[in-house]
């Protein structure tokens, strides 16, 4: 990323961080475009006492 400026902002400005944002919404893209797959998935999840990290 890149600013171009007449003068460096002052610790008083408001600045705006954009992330890249295709890489926000590419999931959501995905999903859509691909009819939501994951909504016809099961989940399941199975716990123990060990490993769990």
């Amino acid at each position: 990323a890149a600013a171009a400026a007449q003068r460096p902002p002052a610790a008083e400005d408001p600045v705006l961080v954009v992330a890249d944002p295709l890489a926000a919404w590419a999931g959501r893209l995905a999903a859509a475009f691909w009819r939501q797959p994951s909504q016809g998935m099961r989940l399941i999840g199975v716990t123990g006492t060990n490993g769990k990290t």
